[in-house]
């Protein structure tokens, strides 16, 4: 469930930060997959300020002011214990469903069904004080989230996103939350002293990098023929998509058609409301 995380809820995760130990009586490969870009996080609001450019904090500052002048004044609220957790997540399912709508995606919640596992986890995590999420609001609306899975010194960005609206696209308010988030993190949990990404090499990533770890999708068969043979099959799958993503105009028909697949009905019943989407995208 969190990528390479591993909490109660995703003991065996399907990507690995180093290669897996054996396992009598398995076939286990694991190959490239993405990279993980870590920010180390400044103890002081000065050194969050070192991080980036003088410019990039005034032009930061001036898009807050223009969009206060158009929109009215957001606000950005941390949720952290699990009624807070609970009581958000049905607005950052929708604002997620909303974002990738027409998109084949990792993670079924474009239904509430499909959402039903990961709210699970979130709440129950919230309760032990592992996991959080971070809104950006404005008159009622989510603007933009951040679900944080937090194991000190580590916080994961497991999921975010922002709305789709083109009204709200000049303000930069993905930045804007990330900013919030690492504020929040260096006063109300010291103990966390590295923020990680996770999967994606995304420019805004690379905007806050200190360094960068790779990070692998683990296969794992049963050490039999027919296993070797599915091992096989699905190492050299995932080395063709990872080609994809570097022809982007390939990778875009790739990913429409799969979503096409993925999306139409199948030969068996099917409520309206049944996932659409799973998998790992490309």
């Amino acid at each position: 469930m969190f990528d390479y995380v591993v909490t109660e809820f995703s003991p065996a995760p399907p990507f690995v930060l180093e290669p897996p130990p054996r396992v009598p009586g398995r076939l286990r490969a694991h190959a490239l997959d993405s990279h993980s870009i870590v920010l180390e996080l400044p103890v002081d609001e000065d050194g969050l300020h070192s991080v980036r450019s003088g410019s990039f904090w005034k032009g930061l500052r001036r898009r807050r002011r223009r969009f206060e002048e158009v929109h009215g004044p957001w606000r950005v609220r941390v949720c952290t214990t699990p009624t807070e957790v609970a009581t958000a997540l049905p607005a950052v399912r929708a604002l997620f469903a909303e974002r990738w709508q027409g998109h084949f995606t990792s993670l079924p919640w474009h239904t509430a069904a499909g959402f039903a596992p990961a709210a699970r986890a979130l709440t129950s995590l919230a309760a032990r004080d592992e996991a959080a999420l971070v809104l950006l609001e404005c008159d009622d609306r989510l603007l933009a989230f951040s679900c944080l899975l937090l194991q000190p010194p580590w916080c994961y960005a497991w999921q975010h996103a922002t709305t789709p609206d083109a009204a709200f696209r000049p303000y930069s308010l993905g930045t804007q939350l990330d900013v919030a988030t690492f504020r929040w993190l260096i006063t109300a949990r010291p103990s966390i002293t590295r923020y990680d990404f996770m999967l994606g090499d995304d420019a805004y990533k690379r905007d806050w990098e200190t360094w960068r770890r790779p990070v692998f999708r683990l296969f794992d068969q049963p050490a039999t023929p027919l296993g070797a043979l599915r091992l096989a099959t699905a190492v050299v799958g995932h080395r063709l998509r990872r080609e994809l993503r570097g022809r982007p105009r390939l990778h875009a028909t790739a990913q429409r058609l799969r979503f096409a697949l993925t999306a139409a009905p199948s030969s068996r019943s099917r409520s309206s409301d049944a996932p659409v989407v799973v998998g790992h995208p490309t």
